[in-house]
């Protein structure tokens, strides 16, 4: 297992923004709920096999390897489950058990 850790600076963008907006649009609660809880969702509705990944915490969470506390990023729910599925379209090329969380201090 790898952790990489390293500085970003940045903030909210308008693409962030219009994201959140058309999940909330166009999403039923069912699906929002889906997506939160697996972390292979768009995985799965594709039909490629998921994972053993839990879902991202939602809290604040101690991370041992950078010595920090840490929560998850705000756009983690969409972005993690986009790298998972290209994971899985690639035939796992990071791994059959591959995970990827985003977090920000």
């Amino acid at each position: 297992m790898y952790t990489l850790i390293g500085e970003v600076r940045g903030g909210v963008s308008g693409g962030t923004i219009a994201s959140g907006m058309t999940m909330a649009a166009k999403e039923t609660a069912a699906e929002m709920s889906d997506l939160s809880s697996d972390a292979y969702y768009l995985s799965s509705c594709t039909g490629e096999a998921g994972g053993t990944a839990k879902p991202a915490p939602m809290f604040a969470t101690y991370i041992k390897p950078a010595n920090t506390w840490a929560a998850p990023f705000i756009m983690e729910t969409c972005n993690g489950r986009i790298v998972q599925l290209s994971n899985s379209l690639s035939k796992d090329k990071y791994g059959s058990d591959f995970k990827c969380v985003s977090w920000t201090r």
